[in-house]
């Protein structure tokens, strides 16, 4: 499942405040989705 979240500020630790979920992307695979993380986050 791919899902699409909006947030106000990513924290320096990485947390998202005032998350608010916005949809289910059915037309996206996970492998094709691309997180918003930073760099130093990334597996």
């Amino acid at each position: 499942l791919v899902g699409e979240v909006r947030y106000s500020v990513r924290t320096r630790a990485g947390m998202l405040r005032q998350p608010s979920w916005l949809r289910l992307r059915p037309d996206l695979a996970p492998e094709d989705a691309a997180a918003d993380l930073p760099d130093d986050t990334r597996p």
